[in-house]
């Protein structure tokens, strides 16, 4: 499962994740097809924040795309 989002958007963030580190997630929960999601709206790692979400939960990598 993919919390974060596409590659390119990732590559274009300050963010230097690597498999094993420690990150805070925030994020909502919401219900589709009677099933409950959880989104990921941002990601903490060391002192940097990764916002992923806009509070309506529109990814802002949708807002790129369309530039």
């Amino acid at each position: 499962m993919c919390i974060w989002g596409p590659l390119w958007f990732l590559e274009r963030q300050e963010a230097d994740l690597k498999p094993g580190d420690e990150v805070t997630i925030q994020g909502f929960c919401y219900k589709l097809a009677g099933q409950e999601r959880l989104l990921a709206a941002e990601v903490t790692h060391k002192d940097h924040n990764l916002v992923l979400r806009d509070p309506q939960g529109t990814p802002y990598w949708e807002a790129w795309r369309k530039k």
